[in-house]
């Protein structure tokens, strides 16, 4: 703000009331020189800085306008006005007037400056970068740009040019503990928490009530599952900020982690009272209660994000936005409108100006593959697909290589090294230097096999740096982004009448995926465990996540109709006392004694595979029907009674039981599905069941690597002959 000679008192005067907090006097004092000169645009632009401190912005907007209006190329008045519009959320219009400003000035530091947070506040990282870069030019000692530049760097997946300006800005000012924080989130953005702890401890160090960075080291030591120092961080940050809304919801994360689901549940309502804008905290409010079988509430929190603009929800951030997304389809009240709100918002976290020149097909006798993927590794994809892979490899026209972004390697990782002709880590990349690789590699098709889950490189495919994108195989629904050409799947989980929902153009394969990783058939019981054990057991091996109030309401009522029958229910989750009794709780307001449950914890895969040995009847939950659990359910020959669906997620069981010839097991509806499950229980109907999986199963399309790769290499050869 500038000022002369003439207002020198004046304005010393306004600042000694503001910092003595003597508001009345103040206010009265601005009224008072603001009508006693109201042609001069130089104490009307005073005048409206100090109304914004007081929170009166209508008044202060009039007094910058006609600062404006009085004096067109009064430099300060715009850019009071374009901090009046960051104060009312209005970026885009702040961003013109710090441009104005700028055009009058092009060397005023503060105007650069937030012009660089407001293109950052908006996702606009180039043009951020761009004026960060300018105050260093205008200044070079001074540190606010480095600190900024560098948190557009994390944003941008730029790790090594985020350090390198946070280094630059202690080595201006050695105690500078905001770049000390900083730095530790750098390293938590790349997994190494060990270092982040050292930054975050250095932070607190200079600043011994830095509330931010103790919060902040609790989430590094959760990480390194050190959960006690992670706990006592989180309440050292609490301690020194009781309105810390953050550390609560951190703290809810932890214990949710730990399976204390009643405590995470009220440090993240206490998170949610402090603070009704801390999104994040109303995601993780949504995964309590999805988790714990109260999908009604967490409708109605999702509801309440979903009502939120574009730009409070993008202020999830980028992961908590792919949770959201991702708990979508755990909803009864699922819809497409809903879901393409997040991946719209979530498209934006994802623009870059730079898109490779779109290349054509060189040679369709030499078709390169690439899949991108954080799943390389034991991962239910790789149990599906893996054998897909193996075929590929064995055709003369095809090379195919592996993105990968898997941060724990083991020995699937290793196998399928040896299967790829290129197997590049990309972890440790950013979006722009993984496309750059990928374009170099002169890759036709470019395979996306995570979309929307957990450390997910879509952000890659914004680059466009194959001429074909796809998604396919890691998750059941549209990515939402124009870049992604094709999604891989069938017409069972994407209907003629659907394909409107996604931003993807349907390639129609047999079946949307396929199960490598089988049992040999010489484990497959034979008999129906019902022969030996004189009751029906049903069961469900899929997440518990996915069993809602309606889910509990049904199969409770298949199992008050089915004498004597029993529930097998295995999970991860299972392994906690609360989520157990909070089941038992759950199936015996439906009269479902405690004795009629059958609770499992987690085991290693070929374990949890023999448990399906145990079961005459998996039920399939809805909306989230199992995808991989009822490939796996068919290979073992038993069978799985689904219920029809609304979208791609919630028709995984309808396309697997068509695909084994058993659609009569497909029900219609809730009571369809109690009557199919009485009758389907029957003695004979049980057997013919059993008889019919087991001699399908050599040569079901579902099990055979073979089969679907000459299917899925047919649609691939169709769509490179469609534009060489």
């Amino acid at each position: 703000m500038n000022n002369n000679s003439k207002y020198t008192k004046e304005i010393q005067l306004l600042f000694n009331l503001k910092n003595n907090n003597k508001n009345k006097e103040l206010k009265k004092k601005i009224d008072e020189l603001a009508s006693s000169e109201p042609t001069s645009a130089l104490l009307n632009n005073i005048c409206g800085f100090f109304y914004i401190d007081l929170n009166y912005l209508n008044e202060a907007e009039h007094l910058f306008k006609k600062s404006i209006l009085l004096d067109p190329k009064f430099q300060a008045a715009y850019h009071n006005l374009g901090l009046l519009n960051v104060k009312k959320g209005l970026h885009n219009e702040a961003i013109k007037l710090f441009e104005k400003s700028i055009s009058l000035d092009s060397k005023n530091y503060d105007s650069n400056l937030n012009l660089g947070l407001c293109y950052k506040k908006v996702k606009d990282f180039e043009n951020a970068i761009i004026c960060f870069n300018n105050c260093i030019s205008i200044n070079p000692n001074l540190v606010d740009a480095y600190n900024n530049i560098a948190l557009v760097y994390i944003s941008k997946k730029n790790y090594l040019k985020a350090e390198i300006n946070l280094h630059s800005a202690i080595k201006i000012n050695p105690n500078m503990f905001g770049a000390y924080n900083n730095l530790g989130l750098v390293f938590i953005a790349k997994r190494e928490y060990s270092e982040a702890v050292n930054f975050f401890k250095k932070a607190i160090q200079l600043k011994n009530d830095y509330f931010e960075a103790y919060g902040n080291l609790a989430m590094a030591y959760y990480h390194l599952e050190d959960y006690d120092q992670a706990l006592l961080n989180c309440t050292s940050a609490i301690n020194v900020n009781k309105s810390f809304a953050k550390g609560y919801w951190i703290k809810s994360i932890i214990l949710k982690n730990l399976g204390k689901y009643s405590e995470s549940l009220i440090e993240v309502k206490k998170a949610i009272d402090l603070d009704n804008k801390l999104y994040q905290a109303f995601v993780c409010l949504i995964t309590i209660y999805c988790e714990t079988f109260k999908h009604k509430k967490a409708a109605k929190y999702f509801d309440t994000i979903l009502n939120l603009s574009s730009n409070d929800i993008l202020e999830l951030g980028y992961k908590d936005l792919e949770v959201l997304i991702f708990h979508s389809m755990y909803l009864p009240s699922f819809s497409y409108a809903k879901y393409r709100k997040l991946t719209d918002c979530f498209e934006s976290f994802t623009i870059v100006k730079k898109k490779y020149h779109v290349r054509q097909i060189s040679n369709s006798n030499n078709i390169k593959l690439g899949f991108v993927s954080a799943d390389f590794k034991q991962h239910v994809i790789m149990f599906q697909i893996l054998g897909v892979f193996q075929e590929l490899k064995k055709k003369k026209e095809i090379q195919i290589y592996a993105f990968s972004n898997t941060q724990k390697e083991d020995d699937m990782t290793k196998k399928l090294k040896n299967i790829f002709y290129g197997f590049h880590d990309i972890k440790k990349l950013s979006d722009e230097e993984s496309a750059d690789l990928i374009f170099k590699k002169k890759i036709d098709i470019l395979f996306d096999l995570s979309s929307h889950t957990l450390d997910n490189r879509l952000g890659i495919f914004t680059y466009r740096p194959a001429p074909i994108q796809a998604t396919w195989a890691g998750y059941a629904g549209s990515t939402g982004l124009k870049e992604i050409d094709f999604i891989f799947a069938d017409k069972y989980v994407i209907p003629k009448e659907e394909e409107c929902n996604y931003s993807e153009k349907l390639v129609n394969l047999q079946t949307w995926s396929m199960l490598t990783d089988v049992i040999e058939y010489e484990k497959i019981s034979k008999i129906c465990p019902f022969e030996k054990n004189n009751y029906i057991t049903f069961g469900s091996l899929n997440k518990s996540t996915k069993i809602t109030e309606e889910v509990i309401e049904v199969w409770s009522n298949i199992l008050n109709n089915v004498h004597n029958s029993k529930l097998l229910l295995k999970s991860s989750l299972l392994k906690f006392r609360e989520i157990q009794d909070l089941i038992y709780q759950e199936f015996e307001k439906n009269k479902i004694s405690r004795s009629r449950l059958i609770l499992e914890a987690p085991s290693k895969r070929p374990e949890a595979l023999m448990t399906l040995n145990k079961i005459d009847i998996v039920l399939d939950p809805f909306p989230y029907t199992g995808g991989t659990t009822n490939l796996e359910a068919a290979s073992m020959c038993v069978p799985v009674l689904t219920r029809m669906g609304n979208s791609f997620v919630s028709r995984c069981g309808e396309s697997v039981n068509n695909n084994i010839g058993m659609s009569e097991w497909i029900a219609k509806d809730n009571n369809d599905l109690i009557n199919k499950a009485i009758f389907f229980s029957k003695r004979e109907n049980l057997i013919k069941a059993k008889n019919h999986l087991l001699s399908i199963r050599k040569d079901c399309i579902l099990f055979s690597p073979k089969k679907f790769t000459n299917k899925f290499l047919e649609e691939i050869k169709k769509i490179v002959s469609s534009v060489h």
